[in-house]
């Protein structure tokens, strides 16, 4: 498969508080191409590749850690996986590895100096990481499912932002550093049953326990702006009698 999408931003701002008005524009070719083999009636394996884009912007004001704009994001995105099913299709395990290279990643933060939001680039950061997820039907009412995934996001060149009077903020100082808002890892388990009741009568149910791991929310990865893991749990009943 071989397909593509191309983008024609073109867009203006007039800022009323700030007495500013600003236009740009960008045009941004995306190729995507995926491969896939059966190696067997049970089995696929699969291969994709993807270009990302998100249109970059304005802020309020410039700073001395936010321009006036900010740059257009870019990403190249890979990912191989695999499928599979066994035990008469009752069991199913699946697992991919994705690597994502950013170029002016875009990252939000509050300046808390001056108490103004705003969005500055990121020169490169990538992302490595993979997935794994299995589902067992153990009767013919009642399903089990597992997951587990993995992301390992690095800033590789923080690059520098900001420039009013000739003052910025170095970000390479950050360089090696975790990304901010990117959980290292997550894990779910759980349980869905749907069976009837009578003919007219269904009961569906679902319990799961989800894992988020720990997560940065600023570029010093210091424990102040950190979140440990956490885990949530979810239940739901339900019942469905003939169309309602």
């Amino acid at each position: 498969l071989v397909g593509f999408r191309y983008d024609i931003d073109k867009f203006s701002q007039v800022d009323a508080l700030f007495v500013t008005s600003s236009e740009r524009d960008n045009n941004e070719f995306q190729p995507k191409i995926s491969l896939s083999y059966q190696a067997s009636k049970k089995v696929l394996f699969y291969a994709n590749y993807g270009k990302g884009y998100r249109n970059g912007g304005y802020n309020a004001d410039a700073t001395d850690l936010f321009n006036r704009e900010f740059d257009d994001e870019t990403s190249d995105n890979f990912e191989l996986g695999f499928k599979t099913t066994s035990w008469n299709d009752r069991l199913i395990f699946n697992g991919s590895l994705f690597s994502s290279k950013l170029k002016n990643q875009q990252q939000y933060i509050l300046d808390l100096n001056t108490f103004i939001a705003g969005v500055y680039n990121y020169d490169e950061t990538q992302i490595f990481g993979l997935e794994l997820e299995t589902r067992a039907r153990l009767t013919n009412w009642i399903d089990v499912f597992v997951n587990y995934g993995m992301a390992d996001a690095e800033i590789v060149d923080g690059g520098t932002t900001g420039g009013t009077d000739g003052a910025f903020t170095d970000n390479t100082a950050y360089n090696g550093k975790k990304t901010p808002f990117v959980p290292v890892s997550s894990f779910g388990i759980g349980v869905e049953s749907s069976f009837k009741l009578t003919d007219n009568l269904n009961f569906n149910g679902f319990l799961n326990l989800d894992t988020t791991g720990k997560t940065y929310w600023h570029e010093s990865n210091l424990a102040i702006h950190t979140t440990d893991a956490y885990s949530l749990l979810d239940a739901r009943i339900g019942l469905s009698y003939k169309n309602w």
